[in-house]
Order: C-alpha cells, then structure tokens, then sequence
C-alpha cells in the first residue's frame, strides 16, 4: 500500500477495527487536560471529533461532560467507538465521510482531529469557533491545480523584485510542499504547491524566519528579496539561492560529515538562541503553550511509531514491548518551561554543502517552523553518531542544562524508534542501537 492510494489508505483499518483498537497505543493524559484547559472542554461545549477511530481520545473527551459527536468513516471503527460513548448520555456517532456530512446549522465550540491521516482535509474554519492545535498533517485543498508555472510567468514575479533577472535555468520537481526555480546563477523563485497547502507549512512563516535571521551573520540561510501572491492560489516567495547542494546528495568521508554536523549543531543553537518574543507575536507559528501539549506531541509521535512497528513486523530484539519502550521514554522526560522556535527538519535534504571541500554551507526550508522544545530539532538524523555530532556542535560555545539533556535522551529513543518504523532499509541498524538509547534513559 502506498500514501498515493488514500481511499485504501483511509479504510484499511476498519476491516480489523477490534485487533486495531488493542494493538492501537492510548494518548497520554496530559494531552486532554491540556485541550480541555484550550478549548474550555467542558458540560457546557459542544465538541466535534473528525476521524475518531475506535474512540481512544472519544472517552476521555466525554468524560469532561461535553456533548461530543463523533463522525468516523469506517462503520466497524465507528461500532467499536459507539459502544464506548455508549455511556455518555450527550455522545453520538455519525457513520460517513467527513466531507460530505451535512454541518449542523449551529457551529460547534471545538473541533478534535487528533490523527487523521495527510489525505484527509477538514474544513476546521466552517464547523468551530475554537481551533485546537494538530499534530498530524492534513492538507487543505488536496483537489487544488498543481501547475508547473512557464518561464514568463516566472520571470514576471522575479523581477517585481530583482528586474534584472534574465532566465529560468532549473525546476525542482522534488515533490515538497513547495516548488523552486531557479534564475540565473544566484536567485530561486519558490511557490507553495496549492494541492499540498497544510495548516503547518506557511511561505508567509518562512520568510519572517527568515528575516529574523538576515542580521546573523553567523547563520548561513537564504536571503528574502520579495514575497507575494498573485491571484488566489499562487502564493511565492523571491530568494537568494543557497550555494553547494543538499547534503543528501554529496558523499562525505566521515571526518568531513562529522565537521558539517558540528557546523550544523552550532547552527541551530544561534537560530534557538534568537529573541524569541517576535515568532510568538507574529501569531504565524504553531506554538506548544505548555508542558502538557509538548509532552502530548512527543506522545502522539511515539504512538505513530509503535503502532506501525507493529503493522510492519519491523526487526526487534529487546525483551520490552515497543508499547513499554515508548511509555518509559515518555516518563523520563522532564517538564521544562524551555520552548523556541524550531526549524522543524534540519535533514541532509535541507542541509547543504559545499561538493568540492565538503564543507557545511548553509541551511534551507523554514516552512514548517514550529515552537516547542530546542531538542526536537536534534533528532532528524539517522544514526546515533550523526545526532552525537550536532549535539557536539550544539554544545560547542557553552553547555545545556540537566533538563535538556534528559530531553534529548527521549528523542534519541524516538529517533531510532522512528527509524524501525519508517526506515526499513536502516530499521535493523536502529533495532541495534535501540537498547543503548534506552539504557541511558536513566542518566
């Protein structure tokens, strides 16, 4: 099965709803308290859950005494949810397809969309008068057009900033949310693909990263030169263009990569160390307000990766459960009031070095910036002695605090359970290096 089938993709639970609700890990706590404390959850509010499953995150809902309705696709999940609300005097279940069931005239004070998957699009703005924070994707326009744009059209919107621009020279069909071309040798022309436009991905949000950082020397990113739209779907942005290529695509002796990883370590701590009053003002930033909602996102993640190590037989060798894995690293982590805004994924695709010394060269794609805590962005690697290395770097000019540490050791564990899971030709390597993250857990 393949992200490209969603109709089979969407079902393909509910022919196994009961197994799905037992092997399925639970949210923790935390996460509903702190969606009550948002949203007001409460006897008085009237709450819509899109996409509930089997009911996981239904009952501890209910159980704050809000009327809940449920709607869920597949009719055997939505029989296994059913006879949990059965309880709830103010639950109902509705069976069907979020987007053709007809909205209620009165609209609900909160919509709960806990984990749709990315083909799934609810119109969240018609249905609620609250928001609540999501911490899986949905693309919102999935139907939308999807043109690669003609040279004339692309120069047009180049030289609204730079008019001396001549030619397009390149096209960037890497898939992304968003297409680049590029201009002459230095310039880069990026849209966001309207079919891939998702709550969490914003060239508006990149570009005022982005000019956070054009008076930091020191960090090494692109420099805006313009942003627009022009009509109602092309949104884009005018840039200087980062010099080397993705790492991703640059073979590196081993003392090099260590050194660009340093580089990229040292990096992101300048980027977190940025005032960070601006990112939360701008309102354009997902914001984890609290400890219990960072603690439910690092919840929700390691629910992702359990649950499909479980779908895929992914190679496992330690005597706990990955179920017990996950709840043991969720219990070592340390509340910590430390949040900032993250780059998101500072991967070897959004990496770049320079080919001929091997040398870090900068760092691309800000667009799903997001705030929360500092060590997130030291997991996006693959193997251990990669995110040893950016830690390195991290830590290079002064140390971290006790809690920090304690933090980065629990996305160590998601690191690698996150590479059994989605990885399978690094899943063996990471069932390896798995026990070690766990023992050290305890340091």
């Amino acid at each position: 099965m393949t992200t490209s089938d969603p109709t089979r993709l969407r079902v393909t639970f509910d022919a196994a709803a009961d197994l799905y609700d037992r092997a399925r890990p639970g949210y923790p706590a935390a996460l509903f308290e702190e969606l009550a404390a948002l949203a007001a959850i409460g006897p008085a509010s009237r709450v819509l859950e899109i996409g509930c499953g089997t009911g996981q995150a239904t009952v501890p809902l209910a159980e704050r005494g809000c009327a809940i309705v449920c709607v869920e696709l597949g009719a055997n999940l939505a029989a296994v949810a059913r006879r949990k609300l059965a309880r709830f005097p103010a639950g109902r279940m509705e069976v069907g397809a979020f987007e053709f069931w007809p909205l209620p005239p009165v609209p609900f004070d909160t919509a709960v969309a806990i984990h749709l998957d990315e083909h799934e699009s609810p119109p969240l703005s018609r249905t609620t008068r609250r928001g609540l924070p999501m911490f899986e994707d949905a693309y919102s326009q999935p139907d939308a057009p999807d043109p690669v744009l003609d040279d004339a059209l692309v120069l047009a919107l180049v030289r609204r900033h730079v008019p001396e621009a001549r030619a397009v020279t390149a096209v960037d069909e890497s898939g992304g949310e968003a297409r680049s071309y590029a201009v002459d040798d230095g310039l880069i022309l990026k849209v966001q693909r309207p079919q891939q436009l998702r709550p969490r991905t914003s060239l508006a949000k990149e570009v005022f990263f982005l000019q956070q950082l054009q008076s930091q020397p020191a960090i090494r990113v692109p420099r805006v030169l313009g942003y627009g739209h022009e009509g109602p779907l092309l949104e884009y942005t005018v840039m200087t263009r980062m010099p080397g290529r993705a790492m991703r695509q640059v073979p590196l002796e081993e003392s090099s990569r260590e050194q660009v990883l340093m580089e990229l370590g040292k990096t992101l701590r300048r980027i977190h160390d940025l005032p960070q009053e601006p990112f939360r003002a701008s309102a354009l930033f997902p914001c984890d307000a609290s400890w219990g909602v960072v603690l439910a996102r690092f919840g929700v993640h390691f629910a992702a990766a359990t649950r499909k190590i479980g779908e895929q037989a992914r190679p496992w060798s330690l005597t706990e459960t990955p179920d017990q894995v996950a709840a043991a690293a969720l219990a070592a982590l340390p509340p910590t009031e430390q949040r900032v805004a993250l780059h998101s994924n500072p991967g070897p695709e959004h990496t770049f070095v320079f080919p001929e010394t091997g040398a870090f060269a900068g760092l691309i794609d800000f667009g799903d910036a997001y705030i929360s805590h500092p060590a997130l962005d030291l997991r996006r690697r693959a193997g251990p002695q990669d995110r040893a290395a950016i830690l390195q770097g991290y830590t290079w000019e002064r140390p971290v605090s006790p809690a920090f540490m304690a933090v980065w050791r629990v996305t160590q564990v998601l690191a690698d359970l996150t590479e059994i899971a989605n990885a399978p030709e690094r899943a063996a390597q990471a069932a390896q290096d798995l026990p070690e993250a766990v023992r050290r857990l305890a340091e």
